[in-house]
């Protein structure tokens, strides 16, 4: 764990020792990893977002994944819409999230409403042709975070959270949507 997450911690428990503020967050850890494997339909979106707060942007995909895999799209929708953005490093984790996406299909468009922060308009006034971008190392071209705002993936291109891309590439692609 590194200095400043303690620090934080510290703060956050009110001045305890390092070693009584690691004990109270592995704790709250636990507990929150409990409440979410330990529930079931919507108490289940709550427990998953509380639990993806108390982890690292790398490490949340290893916590999210094992939670949303068997769940039914009502559940699992609201779970990746509320998550997903906040992951970093997930790369290593495309071989199992993408067989999870084609089994759910795409998102019922009531539940990205009912989920999405801007209620739905950003999918509402998609044009029908768009050009998505991806910036990333040569060897991470083919994944599933895209973005329409180049800037964002010029971004990603050079690295971005203290981490340098390889190659410092981007990619675009046109397609039409038909959602």
């Amino acid at each position: 764990m590194s200095t400043t997450k303690l620090r934080l911690i510290e703060a956050w428990i009110g001045g305890k020792t390092t070693a009584q503020a690691r004990a109270s967050w592995r704790h709250r850890l636990a507990r929150a990893r409990k409440a979410a494997h330990g529930t079931k339909g919507a108490a289940k979106i709550d427990a998953v977002g509380n639990l993806s707060l108390l982890v690292g942007s790398d490490e949340r995909v290893a916590e999210l994944i094992p939670l949303i895999e068997n769940e039914p799209p009502e559940i699992f929708w609201p779970i990746f819409l509320g998550n997903w953005s906040m992951c970093d490093a997930a790369w290593q984790w495309q071989h199992r999230l993408i067989p999870i996406l084609r089994r759910v299909g795409p998102c019922p468009g009531g539940v990205y409403v009912e989920h999405a922060e801007d209620g739905g308009q950003f999918w509402s006034e998609l044009p029908d042709d768009l050009t998505l971008y991806r910036g990333c190392s040569r060897s991470h071209v083919e994944a599933i975070s895209w973005t329409m705002d180049r800037g964002i993936a010029e971004g990603f291109a050079r690295g971005h959270a203290a981490r340098r891309a390889k190659g410092d590439c981007s990619y675009n692609v046109s397609c039409t949507h038909s959602f």
